[in-house]
């Protein structure tokens, strides 16, 4: 039975890394050795292509006619463009500028998030040290704060600390409010994306000379004023991708909610307090009584004595709420009771 190796490169750009993707080309070449493709009789090229999937066939699709010739040519086109990072400084921007902007989705599985940071930490040949305070940063404020007080030693274990922090109900979404679509906004989103399609088309343009330098290679030298231009090229390239950062991070900042300044400081009481001032004056019996702040009377009609504290219990005597009977305007106690309210039972001499 042929065995068969597919490069399925929706998992290549998600979760595999540049080393996965090199045992996949040396499995590829084992295959090919197996079954004596050569690397001039075109068949390792029509094999290679039979075994594509996704972005890297439709990536193979785009080539030309004459880089498909060699198996060389497409070995080297392959490695630049999934695994080797070094000469490909356009790709490297452009991944570093995401990996530095990464952040946990609203309805994103914290594993993905995981893969993603280490997908492209591993990519950029990050230190694991920034590639774990890359994660930390991309969790939303008060699980970041869990994450760090648990001092994660590695990727792993802050991953286990994110996981229980969701479990507590740390995990709370910055941009919870809905998006309001105003034609600003929308003006702004449509720049965004212009900007995006230049950018695309420039690192297309700088990707289609990489290839007719390398077709070339093998019969003319590479000449200063091309290398000059690609300089000049990756200039321009580098301050695009600067300039759609910064919209980016303006547009995101100024579509966060803001909170109102005052009502930071308003405390419950201060609420309350502020409530009553439209109240007054009122003739509704249900109001709260200026004197013991309970409601069902008015404050020239309560019959709170004034000494203590009230209470939400109703008067025996009165029926008002908001003092008891010892505290009524109309209990009149006699002169013992009165020197002694909080004992009613005379004094006992004796045994």
């Amino acid at each position: 039975m042929e065995k068969k190796i597919f490069f399925n490169c929706s998992h290549i750009e998600d979760g595999l890394f540049p080393g996965q993707r090199k045992e996949i080309l040396s499995e590829f070449k084992s295959y090919a050795l197996l079954h004596d493709l050569r690397d001039f009789d075109g068949k390792k090229v029509a094999a290679f292509h039979l075994h594509l999937k996704g972005p890297a066939l439709t990536w193979f699709n785009t080539l030309s006619e004459r880089s498909k010739e060699s198996w060389n040519a497409i070995e080297v086109l392959f490695e630049e463009k999934f695994t080797n990072f070094k000469n490909h400084s356009a790709m490297a921007m452009m991944e570093g500028q995401i990996f530095n902007t990464l952040k946990l989705g609203k309805s994103q599985q914290l594993e993905d998030f995981h893969s993603q940071i280490l997908e492209k930490g591993n990519l950029l040949h990050k230190p694991d040290h920034e590639v774990l305070a890359r994660f930390i940063e991309g969790l939303p404020e008060k699980m970041a704060f869990f994450v760090r007080a648990g001092q994660p030693s590695d990727l792993s274990a802050a991953l286990t600390s994110a996981k229980m922090a969701e479990t507590c109900g740390y995990r709370e979404m910055i941009f919870e409010n809905a998006v309001s679509s105003s034609p600003t906004e929308q003006s702004e989103i449509s720049n965004l994306k212009s900007q995006i399609s230049s950018l695309t088309s420039a690192i297309n343009q700088i990707s289609t000379s990489k290839h007719d330098d390398v077709n070339n290679s093998t019969s003319q030298p590479t000449k200063h004023d091309s290398e000059v231009k690609n300089c000049s090229e990756f200039a321009s390239l580098t301050n695009e991708i600067a300039k759609l950062s910064k919209n980016v991070s303006e547009l995101l900042i100024s579509k966060i909610p803001q909170a109102s300044t005052n009502s930071q400081y308003e405390s419950p009481q201060n609420n309350f307090q502020r409530r009553q001032q439209y109240q007054y004056p009122n003739t509704n019996t249900n109001s709260n009584c200026f004197k013991c702040n309970f409601p069902g009377h008015r404050k020239r009609d309560c019959n709170w004595n004034g000494f203590g504290q009230t209470t939400s219990y109703k008067c025996q005597i009165c029926h008002q709420t908001g003092h008891t009977a010892f505290r009524c305007k109309s209990f009149k106690p006699n002169q013992e009771n009165y020197q002694y309210p909080t004992d009613t039972r005379p004094n006992r001499s004796g045994p």
